[in-house]
C-alpha cells in the first residue's frame, strides 16, 4: 500500500547545506537556542529551555565497554552514545535517559545487544529514548526488550527487535512486551518473535501488549511459525505466533504490518487409527495479523497491512478425528473487544536518530497538493488519543511549539531543511521530541508520528 503522507529526514553537515537552508530562520533559531544565548529565538511564542545532558560514551572511543556501565553512572536526563559492536542486555530502572546508536549503517555498521533490555518503572513525566538506524536486540531468555510498570514515557525508533528462542518445549518469547506501562512510542522498526527450538513449543508473537498504551509508526511485527515433531508419530503441529497479541490495553497503529507466523504439519500416522493403528497428527493454527484477546481489547489502526498464518497441514496416514489447522486472521476479535480501521492513511517517520551541532537537517515531504505541514517540537511527552486528529498526541502540549513547513505544491512533494546552531559553552547534548501534523485540502487535520531529536557537541 503506498501511504500517500510521508516525512524522510537525512542529514548533511556540510556548511555549504547549512547555508542553503537558512531561509527558514524560525527553526534554524529554534534548534540554536538548544543550550544558547536566548537571543537566538527569534519567534515570539514562549518556549522553554531543553534539558542539558551529559553525554556518556560507550564503546572503543569512551569509557565503558559496556551498555549497563553507562547506564549506572548516568543521572537523570543524560546521554548514552552506544558506537558499533556487540553487547549485553541491560536494564534502566527508574532513570530518564537517551539511549542512541552512533553507526554509519551505510558501510555495514551497526550495534547489536545480545541479552534481553528491560525498561520499567518509569515515573509520570520520565521519558527513555532508545534508537539507532542500525540498532538490535536479540533476547537470548525472553522477549529483547520488555517496558514494564511504567507511567513514564518511552520511544523508540529504527531497532530491530528478535525475541529469544523456545527452549525444552517453551514458545518463542516476543519480540517486544509492554506491560502495565501506559505511554509506548515505536517507530521505522521491524519485530518478531522468537522460534521454536524445542517441540511441543508455539511461535513466538511479534508483540504482547497488557494493560497499557503502544502506538506503532511504520513497524513490521511478526509472528513466528510452530513447530513439527519428526520424531514422533502422530503428534499435532504447534501453532503459529500472532503479529501483536493484546490482552488488554489500547493498540494505535499508522502504516505498519503485522503478519502471522504458519502452524507447523502434524506428525505421520501409522497403520489404520480405525483399527487400533497411530493416527496422523492435527496441523497447528496459523498465528492472526492482530489478535485482540480480551474484552478489555482496543484497537485503532490506520494504513496498515494485517495476515494470518497458513493452517498447518495434518499428517500423512488414515484420518479418524485429526484436521488440518485453522489459518490464522488478519484481525481476531475477541467478543465485547473493539475494533476500528480508520480510512485515513497517515504516516510521518521522523529522523536522524542523532545529530550535531554546526549540521543541517533535510526534510523530504510528500502528500498530496495543498496539505500543509507543520512540525511540532517539546521538551516532554505525553500520549492522548485523538481520535478527531487520525492519531496519537506523543509531544506534550504545554510547551507545544508549532513550525510552518510548508504548503505540497502540485508535484505532491516538498524540500526543505534547517540548521542546528552552536548548543553553547559547556553544553554536550540536547534532546528534544517532535511530532507532524497536517491539514489536507480537504481540511482533514491528522498527527503523524514521533521522533527524538538528539544533539551532541561537536566534541563528540
Amino acid at each position: 500500500m503506498q501511504n500517500p503522507y510521508s516525512v524522510r529526514w537525512e542529514m548533511n553537515r556540510s556548511t555549504e547545506s547549512r547555508a542553503a537552508f537558512g531561509r527558514n530562520r524560525s527553526f534554524a533559531a529554534a534548534i540554536a537556542f538548544a543550550g544558547a544565548a536566548s537571543s537566538l529565538l527569534t519567534a515570539g511564542d514562549a518556549f522553554a529551555a531543553p534539558v542539558q545532558a551529559k553525554v556518556w560514551v560507550v564503546g572503543p572511543s569512551g569509557a565503558f565497554s559496556d551498555i549497563q556501565g553507562a547506564v549506572d553512572a548516568a543521572v537523570a536526563g543524560d546521554i548514552v552514545v552506544v558506537d558499533a559492536g556487540t553487547y549485553t542486555g541491560f536494564v534502566v530502572d527508574a532513570k530518564e535517559l537517551t539511549i542512541v546508536a552512533r553507526v554509519d549503517a551505510s558501510a555495514g555498521e551497526k550495534v547489536e545487544v545480545a541479552g534481553e533490555v528491560t525498561i520499567r518503572n518509569l515515573a509520570l513525566g520520565d521519558t527513555v529514548v532508545l534508537q539507532g538506524d542500525a540498532f538490535s536486540i536479540l533476547g537470548a531468555n525472553g522477549p529483547a526488550l520488555s517496558v514494564l510498570d511504567s507511567l513514564g514515557s518511552v520511544r523508540l525508533q529504527g531497532l530491530t527487535l528478535e525475541g529469544a528462542c523456545g527452549f525444552s518445549g517453551a514458545d518463542g518469547a516476543a519480540g517486544l512486551r509492554v506491560d502495565h506501562s501506559f505511554d509506548v512510542a515505536v517507530v521505522s522498526s521491524f519485530i518478531s518473535g522468537g522460534i521454536v527450538c524445542d517441540y511441543p513449543g508455539n511461535g513466538g508473537h511479534g508483540i504482547e501488549l497488557d494493560a497499557g498504551n503502544l502506538a506503532l509508526y511504520g513497524v513490521t511485527a511478526e509472528g513466528r511459525d510452530g513447530e513439527q515433531d519428526l520424531a514422533t508419530l502422530g503428534a499435532p503441529g504447534t501453532a503459529g505466533g500472532s503479529g501483536c497479541l493484546v490482552k488488554s490495553g489500547f493498540l494505535f497503529a499508522s502504516h505498519s504490518t503485522f503478519q502471522g507466523g504458519d502452524g507447523a504439519g502434524g506428525g505421520d500416522g501409522f497403520m489404520d487409527c480405525a483399527t487400533g493403528g497411530i493416527e496422523p497428527g492435527s496441523g497447528g493454527d496459523g498465528g492472526d495479523g492482530i489478535a485482540l484477546e480480551t474484552s478489555n481489547a482496543i484497537a485503532r489502526v490506520m494504513g496498515c497491512l494485517r495476515d494470518g498464518g497458513l493452517g498447518g497441514p495434518v499428517g500423512v496416514g488414515t484420518l479418524c478425528t485429526a484436521t488440518d489447522g485453522a489459518p490464522g486472521k488478519g484481525d481476531s476479535i475477541a467478543a465485547g473487544a473493539t475494533f476500528v480501521d480508520d480510512p485515513m492513511p497517515v504516516r510521518s517517520t521522523l529522523g536522524p536518530c542523532l545529530s550535531s551541532e554546526l549540521s543541517s537537517v533535510l526534510l523530504h515531504f510528500e502528500g498530496q497538493p495543498g496539505d500543509r505541514f507543520y512540525l511540532f517540537l517539546s521538551t516532554a511527552t505525553q500520549f492522548v488519543d485523538e481520535p478527531t486528529f487520525h492519531g496519537v498526541t506523543l509531544v506534550k502540549t504545554p510547551y507545544l511549539y508549532r513550525l510552518v513547513m510548508g504548503t505540497l505544491p502540485a508535484s505532491g512533494m516538498l524540500d526543505t531543511g534547517y540548521a542546528i546552531g552552536d548548543l553553547g559553552a559547556g553544553v554536550e547534548g540536547v534532546v528534544w521530541h517532535a511530532q507532524t501534523y497536517v491539514r489536507t485540502v480537504s481540511n482533514k487535520r491528522m498527527y503523524g508520528g514521533p521522533a527524538s531529536l538528539v544533539m551532541l557537541d561537536s566534541q563528540f
